[in-house]
């Protein structure tokens, strides 16, 4: 599966939010891992695990942006 798709997490079509890799995450907003890391542990911006890999709501990365 390419990391790149567009991805979602929920139940039914009404709950489904989009969701948004570290990769993308740190290229939109400009920061390294390490940043994303130290904002989750800060709950500045808190990621979602599924299995193993580690995703960000895209409303809360956008919400972030606009504060930013």
């Amino acid at each position: 599966r390419n990391e790149s798709e567009n991805q979602s997490i929920g139940h039914n079509n009404e709950d489904i939010e989009e969701i948004l890799t570290r990769e993308q995450v740190c290229t939109l907003l400009k920061v390294s891992n390490t940043t994303l890391f130290n904002w989750d542990n800060n709950k500045i911006l808190e990621n979602h695990k599924i299995g193993r890999r580690v995703y960000y709501r895209k409303s809360d990365v956008l919400a972030l942006l606009q504060n930013l």
